[in-house]
């Protein structure tokens, strides 16, 4: 009896890691093997044609990376577009998913359409504000030569100064729908109890806001701008589509920089080390965001 007792009690406690066994086999095949081989691809001069070339390199990879006068407007670009794209995506989302929390008639109608955009590839939307910025048959140039605010003629697209802001219009309108899903599923667990107290004491529609609905739904938050800059920072198909990183590198980021000397240059060492250090930086990055927003903390009302 007490052998049955014992296997039943190593059973129960072995069970989460049998059933964990085939998704952590994934990872290690999918995630730490190609990890492990970008690291030593670093240290290495490889060439992809010729694998009798691969020679040792040290950190002289990690040192073309400072010496790249590319790598600083890249890195500029990059920012620009994690911060101005994740900006408007969760100040839209967060709008979005509040109107669809409180209900209106045809409601689940509207969104079924809305959240559409998050079933769409993303080279399908290069493709199509690529179109819709084009300066002769596009709908967005023809309204902005019209407004006077672009001349004829001319591409949002092929100006260094506004090239960025097509591949960001675009990530904007595919994001939204993330930002408004995951909020949305969130405001699902706000107390109605707590907001009727709060009405009946007076409180406005702005107090109910700050006070109740974001702290008990800043878990989820703090999440998902987590998740989603980390996203953004690594996306490359929209713009790779829409400018290919054009004109004169202007709307160029560390992803799409990575692309191209990956396949049009075939230099996996160089990529690799800057990869490394894409690594490290998002490493840092996430630890002091959760240690700024204090997630252990957050969802204390």
């Amino acid at each position: 009896m007490k052998r049955k007792i014992s296997a039943a009690r190593l059973w129960g406690r072995a069970t989460p890691y049998v059933f964990l066994f085939p998704a952590m086999l994934l990872i290690l095949f999918f995630y730490t093997y190609p990890l492990i081989q970008s690291t030593f691809m670093s240290f290495m001069n490889y060439n992809v044609l010729n694998t009798a070339m691969n020679t040792p390199a040290g950190l002289g990879n990690y040192a073309k990376v400072f010496r790249d006068g590319v790598v600083p407007l890249v890195l500029l670009n990059t920012i620009i577009w994690v911060i101005a794209s994740l900006l408007f995506q969760f100040l839209f989302g967060f709008i979005l998913a509040l109107i669809l929390w409180r209900g209106f008639p045809g409601k689940k109608i509207y969104q079924s359409v809305v959240f559409l955009p998050w079933a769409v590839a993303g080279f399908l939307i290069g493709i199509v504000f690529r179109w819709m910025y084009n300066a002769q048959f596009g709908v967005i140039g023809d309204i902005l030569g019209k407004l006077g605010l672009m001349q004829s003629q001319v591409s949002v697209l092929s100006n260094p100064q506004t090239a960025l802001v097509g591949p960001v219009t675009g990530l904007v309108w595919y994001g939204v729908p993330f930002f408004a899903i995951m909020i949305l599923a969130a405001l699902q667990s706000v107390s109605v109890e707590m907001l009727e107290s709060a009405d009946m004491d007076g409180a406005g529609a702005v107090t109910r806001l700050f006070r109740i609905i974001i702290p008990t739904i800043k878990p989820t938050i703090t999440v998902t701008i987590l998740l989603r800059v980390i996203w953004v920072f690594n996306s490359a198909d929209i713009i790779y589509v829409m400018t290919n990183g054009g004109p004169m590198n202007a709307s160029h980021t560390l992803a799409t920089y990575m692309f191209q000397k990956a396949y049009t240059r075939m230099d996996f060492s160089y990529v690799s080390a800057l990869a490394m250090l894409v690594i490290v930086f998002l490493a840092v990055y996430t630890l002091l965001y959760l240690w700024a927003t204090k997630f252990q903390e957050a969802g204390e009302v």
